[in-house]
């Protein structure tokens, strides 16, 4: 999805993914800031074809760092909203970069593979933005994509380039094996 957005507006930005917290009580989720430094800088130099296999290890590895510091109640976004819930006052809660880092263009998750649920939507969180639920499946992958026809930022083009996106990893994951 990053890929996605990098083939679709040449930038990437804010992206929730809820992560389970099954170690706490009623399920509770975390959100999961996918959109890391490293999983950017993957997704521009994968579209610019300068991508390599260290990239993809540090973009991997982030997004798994952020998944065990999420599930562990380590993740900071809950902290920061209720801290602005409090007291918004402070000038980091209005700042702009701030803000954007934490306006939600794509609102994401998976639920697992197709034994628990195949089809299921996520809602987008941002008029401009899309919701996206997928699921893994054996050969494939499926999406589901949720977005407001009137207000979401070239729908067309951005649901082409998911299809997109995906092959681009693919063939690079490929020529990856054949390397090896």
């Amino acid at each position: 999805m990053t890929i996605t957005q990098q083939l679709t507006y040449g930038r990437v930005r804010a992206v929730y993914e809820a992560v389970d917290m099954r170690e706490y009580r009623a399920g509770r989720t975390e959100c999961l800031r996918a959109a890391t430094p490293e999983a950017v800088s993957f997704a521009r130099k994968l579209v610019a074809g300068s991508a390599q296999q260290s990239d993809l290890e540090a973009a991997v590895d982030a997004h798994r760092a952020w998944v065990k510091r999420c599930k562990s109640g380590n993740g900071f976004d809950r902290h920061i909203q209720m801290m602005a819930t409090i007291d918004d006052s402070h000038p980091f809660f209005t700042d702009p970069l701030a803000t954007a880092a934490r306006r939600d263009f794509l609102s994401t998750t998976s639920i697992g593979g197709a034994d628990q649920v195949v089809r299921y939507c996520f809602a987008p969180s941002v008029p401009e933005g899309f919701g996206i639920a997928y699921t893994p499946l054996t050969d494939d992958g499926e999406f589901c994509v949720s977005f407001n026809a009137f207000t979401a930022e070239r729908p067309n083009e951005f649901t082409a380039n998911l299809t997109e996106a995906g092959a681009l990893l693919w063939r690079f994951c490929g020529e990856l094996s054949a390397e090896s």
